[in-house]
């Protein structure tokens, strides 16, 4: 026997012109009426005119949602005007609003609907690809205003022409910020970044830079600035930008520090940004480095040599390892250690590091993406050490979680007798990055592994930290 969606298609080949009997033979093929989610009708054969008949009818009185989807999917490409509030009706129905959404960006003038419906459903991403090219000046706004990262943001800037829209001679806020939110989605870490393959990212940032003074500042726009800045600095942006980010980041840390001062107390992670952000000089750097409040920062520990993030050159994508992981693994010793440097995916980039009288040697890189490793370096190692110490110590970047959660598993480690009279092995404590004011310990022993939840909203994290500590060093047999 043929599967459903062939004996369905049959159907559908010899349909005689009655939408009720239709309905009632697809019925018929199977209880579940099974094989419509499957079914494909690009290059089976087009549906006449009887059979559009038959899906408005299915569409409007079809007694299975999966009926309803196949007069969806027949109307596709062939919808008008007249079916869009039947369409618009379905699309309520959660199996059937993103073909629903489909369908009407293929009806003339339905495009707003289409848009209006996604956004309701949390699906913005169903309508922004279809609509990159759209000549409609309200939904070219729409797309900017929500392409999000990545490709996507890369083709909306290539098809709109960014760079022309800041060549304007009068360039409106609204649309400064969509071209910020452009750049940054195309060379944020956080994903693969395309910044690379747009043909005029030079020139647009340095144009997005130029018309920055211009803004009227709001803490928004101050932390989209700081954020792409960082980017440029020791992001992947710093890889396309070369040696003219270190006046574009020069610029955009001149005009963030005067809307810093002009808004009066500013967003606490922005002032902390700010105040940090620079361009590495030549030879060994890191810089930890924190993505903005969404509603709680990751951190990542860049490490930087010659002006290279060697991560973002690497991988391309996606964050470098925490300060909390990377940071330890920097010290250099006479005897060679190989050390991972940073993972994504489950994938390595290691290197083994040395101390070799006044000099410490990074070599013997190892990767998957070994086209991308970089060549073997000599740092002076009384400047490598001052480097280590001083991003070891560092704190100025935490928030208040994520102090507590350092002290902590600084001072288990230290000592090991702490958790050991609870018969536990290796304790961990951590910040989620959904909460900045709530840590979290974690444990194990024979019978389990535990869970603590501390709460640091509104109190020192110094205090919160031997809170914790002296509550796990009292002898459980007392």
């Amino acid at each position: 026997m043929t599967e459903p969606r062939e004996q369905l298609l049959a159907l559908l080949v010899r349909y005689t012109g009655d939408p009720r009997r239709l309905h009632d033979e697809i019925v018929a093929l199977d209880p579940d009426v099974r094989g419509i989610e499957t079914t494909a009708f690009g290059g089976r054969f087009e549906p006449m005119a009887p059979l559009l008949d038959a899906a408005r009818w299915l569409i409007s009185r079809g007694t299975d949602d999966r009926l309803r989807l196949l007069g969806l999917k027949l109307l596709d490409g062939a919808a008008e005007p007249g079916d869009v509030q039947d369409i618009v009706s379905l699309a309520r129905a959660p199996a059937l609003s993103r073909f629903a959404v489909r369908v009407l960006l293929r009806v003339p003038g339905a495009e707003r609907t289409a848009i209006q419906l996604a956004e309701d459903a949390g699906e913005r991403h169903l309508v922004i690809r279809p609509l990159i090219t759209h000549p409609d000046p309200w939904i070219a706004d729409w797309v900017r205003a929500h392409c999000g990262d990545g490709s996507v943001a890369r083709r909306v800037a290539e098809a709109h022409d960014l760079l022309a829209l800041l060549d304007q001679f009068d360039v409106p806020d609204r649309l400064w910020d969509q071209a910020g939110r452009l750049l940054h989605g195309m060379s944020r870490t956080h994903g693969y970044s395309v910044l690379h393959e747009y043909p005029d990212a030079v020139a647009a940032c340095r144009r997005w830079v130029a018309l920055a003074h211009l803004r009227p500042p709001t803490p928004e726009r101050l932390v989209a600035l700081t954020a792409f800045a960082d980017e440029v600095a020791t992001g992947y942006a710093a890889l396309v930008l070369g040696d003219q980010r270190v006046d574009l980041v020069a610029a955009m840390k001149e005009v963030a520090s005067a809307w810093i001062e002009e808004l009066g107390p500013a967003d606490p992670w922005a002032a902390l940004r700010v105040a940090a952000l620079d361009v590495p000089p030549s030879g060994f750097a890191v810089r930890v480095v924190t993505s903005p409040p969404g509603p709680v920062s990751a951190a990542e520990a860049r490490v930087v040599i010659d002006g290279v993030p060697i991560a973002a050159r690497v991988f391309g994508c996606w964050r470098a390892d925490s300060p909390e992981q990377l940071i330890p693994r920097l010290a250099a010793t006479a005897e060679p250690r190989e050390i991972v440097l940073d993972e994504n995916d489950n994938e390595e980039l290691r290197v083994t590091i040395v101390r070799e009288g006044d000099e410490v040697a990074w070599r013997d890189w190892k990767c998957l993406f070994d086209r991308r490793l970089p060549g073997d370096f000599r740092f002076d190692a009384a400047a490598y050490d001052r480097e280590v110490a001083r991003v070891t110590n560092d704190h100025s970047w935490e928030w208040p979680a994520r102090t507590v959660a350092r002290l902590v598993t600084e001072r288990l480690r230290a000592d090991p007798s702490i958790l050991g009279r609870w018969e536990c092995g290796d304790g961990f404590c951590w910040s989620t990055f959904e909460s900045p004011d709530l840590a979290e310990f974690r444990f194990a022993d024979a019978h389990g592994r535990y869970r603590l939840g501390i709460d640091v909203a509104g109190r020192e994290p110094e205090v919160v930290a031997d809170e914790v500590i002296a509550g796990l060093a009292t002898d459980p047999r007392k």
